[in-house]
């Protein structure tokens, strides 16, 4: 899949107002659908398991500069049907900010202490298909890139963002019937 997430960095502290605006994301996501071979993939109804690329421009290049990321990630299905499904993605991996907090160079980012961070998302997105293997998505979300507190400042960066994109699929993603757990799945 192949996403565009325009957003903005949310100044949730007065520590922090200054570093509020708008900003992109671009997403590269490798996406495999489950088919029901195993327990814990019926018990939660086929997710889709993905693995994600993000690029990040934050808008503010000598401030916030600009973050890349990789997020493996689940899509649980909410409401599925013959050609579209909601999901909820949550995901958290790894992200690199080239921005940080510098005494002398960068001191209004007060914001992120270290290059090396958490990075979480969590998403509702609606997924369409245009075709066999094809399909649109839209949807809306949060990504936070956090240091843990190793090194100081530790605010955080939100970004709120919407999401578009499309998805290609070697083989039909819509199985839409969820294999009954027998008796060997329930004893997992």
């Amino acid at each position: 899949a192949v996403n565009d997430l325009p957003g903005f960095i949310w100044a949730h502290s007065d520590k922090n107002k200054h570093i509020y605006g708008p900003g992109n994301s671009f997403e590269l996501q490798f996406i495999k659908k489950t088919s029901g071979t195993t327990a814990w993939a019926i018990k939660y109804k086929l997710p889709r398991i993905s693995v994600s690329f993000l690029y990040s421009d934050f808008g503010k290049p000598n401030l916030t500069g600009k973050a890349y990321s990789i997020i493996p990630q689940f899509e649980f299905g909410i409401i599925r049907k013959p050609h579209a499904e909601l999901n909820f993605k949550l995901g958290t991996g790894l992200g690199y900010l080239t921005k940080i907090f510098d005494a002398q160079d960068n001191y209004k980012n007060t914001t992120i202490g270290s290059p090396l961070n958490l990075a979480f998302q969590a998403m509702l997105v609606y997924h369409h298909r245009i075709y066999k293997n094809i399909e649109l998505n839209a949807g809306f979300g949060l990504m936070h890139f956090s240091c843990g507190n190793i090194r100081l400042p530790n605010l955080g960066i939100n970004y709120p963002s919407a999401s578009v994109g499309f998805s290609y699929f070697l083989s039909n993603p819509y199985q839409r019937q969820i294999p009954k757990m027998d008796s060997i799945h329930q004893k997992m």
